[in-house]
């Protein structure tokens, strides 16, 4: 999310990412439900710029014109995801069948924020700092490739 303003420009930015372990519950076909969960790490970052082009001597007086703010900690997940395998391509070897083609896919779950860091500006802790609010509840849509052996 970017604003700008009459003098500045402000842009907050986040993500997270995850190692994630699942275990294969129902089968029926080509579609597939599983429960999962996951470890990772997520972060913030809060940047704040001049929107005026300075001239080199202006920065010699003043260099604060522009901060960055970032914030991160431990991110846990649980959900369940189902997937379906579109058969594009189907093989017979030696008695064992391969199927290759798309999965659509979808994933409920929710994200944890057990322990989040302070808010910094360089490696300075900064007081008083906003909960930005990296976890909660999601739905993500999956496309992409994938097969099976049987």
């Amino acid at each position: 999310m970017t604003r700008s303003g009459q003098n500045y420009e402000t842009a907050l930015n986040g993500g997270y990412g995850f190692f994630n372990v699942g275990y294969l519950a129902a089968r029926r076909g080509h579609l597939h439900v599983y429960p999962f969960a996951g470890i990772g790490g997520a972060g913030a970052q809060l940047r704040i710029a001049e929107s005026s082009a300075p001239t080199f001597e202006e920065v010699l007086r003043n260099p604060g014109r522009s901060a960055s703010l970032t914030k991160g900690g431990l991110a846990l997940q649980s959900g369940f995801g189902v997937d379906q395998l579109v058969v594009l391509q189907s093989r017979d070897s030696g008695g064992q069948r391969s199927d290759a083609g798309l999965v659509f896919g979808v994933r409920f779950g929710y994200v944890f924020m057990p322990v989040q860091s302070a808010w910094r500006l360089t490696s300075t802790r900064v007081a008083a700092g906003p909960d930005v609010g990296l976890g909660g509840p999601y739905v993500r849509f999956v496309i992409g490739g994938g097969g099976r052996r049987s």
